[in-house]
C-alpha cells in the first residue's frame, strides 16, 4: 500500500575551524535525530489482520568529523570519520526489535584521501588521487526472528586510486583522460547488508570541456 513519507526531527551541532590561511579546515559535530514513519507491520485490533503502515520510530545519535589540509600547491589531504548509535524505538508487532540496531547500519565509517598534482619535469596536468575507505561492522538481519539477528558482518577497508591528465588544445578547450581502479587490491568482503562486495573494477573516462 501507499505509505506516508518518513519524517525526522532532531539537532545538529558542532564547530568549524580554519587555520593556516584556510589551508587546514575541519568540522567536528554531533547529531541527535528521531526518525518517524518507518515502514513496519501492525495488527489491526478490530480485524486481527496485519497491515503495513508508516509507524515505526528510530533514534540515531553520533559524532562526525570532516577535514582537509592543503599541505602544498601540489598535495591535498582529506579525512572523515563518523560513529553512530542507532536504535529501534518502535517496530509494530516486532516488540523484540526494540533497542536493537537497524538492519545493515554500520556503527563506524571513515575515509582518508589524497590528491597530488605533479609539478615540473613536463608533468603539468598529471594528477594522482588515492584513498582508503573504512566501513565498520553491522547486523544485516537485526530484525529477523531467529538466530540470524545476531550475525554480524566484519569491518573492511577498500583501496581506490586513479590518475588523470588534462591538457588544453585551445584557449577554451580542455581535454581530460582518467584511469581509475575501485577496490584496487581486489579485497573480498560483505557489505553491511551481507551482499558480496564489488570486486576490482578498472575504468577509463574522457571529458571534453569547451
Amino acid at each position: 500500500p501507499h505509505l506516508e513519507n518518513e519524517t525526522s526531527r532532531g539537532w545538529d551541532y558542532g564547530v568549524k575551524v580554519a587555520l593556516l590561511d584556510d589551508k587546514l579546515i575541519f568540522t567536528l559535530g554531533g547529531f541527535y535525530i528521531d526518525r518517524h514513519g518507518v515502514k513496519t507491520t501492525v495488527r489491526d485490533p478490530v480485524t486481527g489482520v496485519n497491515e503495513t503502515v508508516a509507524a515505526g520510530t528510530q533514534l540515531s545519535k553520533g559524532v562526525e568529523f570532516e577535514g582537509s589540509w592543503r599541505v602544498s600547491e601540489a598535495l591535498t589531504l582529506q579525512a572523515s570519520a563518523s560513529t553512530v548509535n542507532a536504535r529501534i524505538i518502535y517496530n509494530g508487532n516486532a516488540t523484540t526489535d526494540v533497542g536493537r540496531k537497524p538492519a545493515g547500519m554500520p556503527a563506524d565509517q571513515a575515509s582518508f584521501l589524497w590528491r597530488y598534482s605533479f609539478r615540473g619535469l613536463g608533468l603539468e596536468g598529471l594528477t594522482w588521487n588515492a584513498g582508503l575507505t573504512y566501513t565498520g561492522s553491522a547486523y544485516p538481519n537485526s530484525t529477523a526472528t531467529d538466530a540470524r539477528r545476531n550475525v554480524q558482518t566484519d569491518d573492511f577497508t577498500v583501496v581506490n586510486t586513479g590518475v588523470s591528465y588534462t591538457w588544453r588544445a585551445a584557449q577554451r578547450t580542455r581535454h581530460t583522460v582518467r584511469l581509475s581502479a575501485k577496490n584496487l587490491l581486489d579485497k573480498e568482503y560483505l557489505t553491511p547488508r551481507a551482499d558480496l562486495g564489488a570486486s576490482r573494477g578498472v575504468f577509463f573516462a574522457y571529458a571534453l570541456n569547451h
